[in-house]
């Protein structure tokens, strides 16, 4: 495409514009790059960022939106077809999150959680997504009240821990398994 200048600009779609940002946010570690910045390393113009984005709030709202999409959904919807005990239900869903290595950009999303309110929305509505689904293996395993919630919740938390402290080490299906009976067993 040309511009003004009669130079050649680059087009990118919406998903390939969240895409890409994405990684050079997770390669910056220094948060959310400038517009000028993002659009440089990118090698689009200004314009490509606002056919698609309204501005910077709709923009990390759509990132967040775009990760959760990629990297989680399909991931639950595998979990939810899965049929069989709640056992193995909770074994699945440790494997899931370690073994299927999802959590590509999980740190960089939660960083971006903290400073920025459009992600933290996203994410938080996650997490309630998450425990809710958490919640139901653990009460098909016979927990009530607040055994219930007090292991959901660590459940969650652990796994979120995972991310920062597994990032690059793989992990033994025999641990797996002891994680998993760590949590349902009374």
């Amino acid at each position: 495409m040309k511009n003004k200048n009669n130079k050649t600009t680059k087009v990118l779609s919406k998903s390939r514009w969240l895409s890409r940002a994405l990684d050079l946010i997770a390669e910056s570690g220094k948060g959310v790059p400038s517009l000028e910045d993002l659009c440089k390393q990118l090698g689009v113009s200004r314009g490509s960022f606002y056919w698609h984005f309204k501005n910077r709030q709709d923009f990390l709202r759509c990132i967040a939106e775009y990760w959760v999409e990629y990297s989680v959904a399909e991931v639950v919807e595998k979990l939810n077809s899965f049929q069989g005990k709640a056992e193995d239900r909770m074994l699945k869903i440790i494997e899931a999150v370690i073994l299927q290595s999802r959590g590509r950009h999980y740190l960089t999303m939660r960083f971006l959680a903290v400073t920025e309110p459009e992600v933290e929305k996203v994410l938080r509505k996650l997490d309630k997504q998450r425990l809710s689904f958490v919640k139901t293996v653990f009460y098909e395993l016979g927990f009530r009240k607040s055994e219930l919630e007090a292991r959901t919740e660590a459940f969650v938390y652990f796994m979120t821990g995972e991310h920062v402290f597994l990032k690059d080490k793989s992990v033994s299906v025999e641990k797996i398994k002891k994680w998993r009976d760590i949590f349902v067993k009374p």
